[in-house]
């Protein structure tokens, strides 16, 4: 599974890892660390359970980025929006090709102007 490495919420930057047989030794399918910023995804599950942990684990951060902790501590609530998000994003290729990654973007690292297409980027959502 090809997920990206990185991602930016708010104003912090998340890291994103797969770690080899979280879900066997530890049965979960990933978790985030919000003093660490980072999201672990088990890499011992399927690519549509990979990409749905995403969702799920920044949710989760979307969350506790907002102050809104009591949510954010409510695994029925995330468990059901991260499930909705990833079904939207795989149900409408739009959102990732297209109208989200074509045309001049602001590098936040450099400050610099670039064009960025999907292509280039890494294709999280499975067939």
């Amino acid at each position: 599974m090809n997920l990206p490495t990185e991602v930016k919420i708010g104003a912090m930057r998340y890291s994103i890892e797969l770690v080899p047989k979280l879900h066997e030794h530890r049965s979960l399918y990933g978790e985030v660390n919000y003093s660490q910023q980072t999201i672990i995804i088990a890499d011992d599950i399927s690519n549509q359970r990979q990409v749905n942990a995403l969702f799920h684990e920044l949710t989760h951060a979307i969350l506790f980025e907002t102050g809104d902790f009591d949510l954010c501590d409510d695994e029925e609530f995330v468990r059901r929006f991260s499930n909705l998000l990833t079904q939207i994003f795989a149900d409408n290729e739009w959102l990732t090709k297209g109208v989200l990654c074509d045309g001049p973007t602001i590098n936040q690292r450099t400050n610099r102007s670039y064009t960025e297409t999907c292509e280039e980027g890494p294709d999280i959502l499975p067939e």
